[in-house]
């Protein structure tokens, strides 16, 4: 969970500074897939979801051919 959650943080600095954070944003999602597949019955089912809705709002903010 901590290269996710660390993922996911990098991706909101780099937004909220201002900076390109498409790739990260990619890594972090790539990373929330694995850790789903892998963990499937961990109940920590709201910190995941906290981290899916932080890379929706993310990925709202960029360009469309971004996404």
């Amino acid at each position: 969970m901590a290269p996710l959650i660390g993922a996911t943080a990098s991706a909101l600095d780099a937004a909220l500074r201002g900076e390109d954070y498409v790739h990260r944003l990619r890594l972090a999602r790539e990373l929330e897939l694995r850790h789903r597949a892998a963990h499937p019955g961990r109940r920590d089912a709201v910190l995941r979801a906290g981290v899916h809705l932080t890379h929706e709002a993310l990925a709202e903010h960029l360009d469309p051919a971004a996404r």
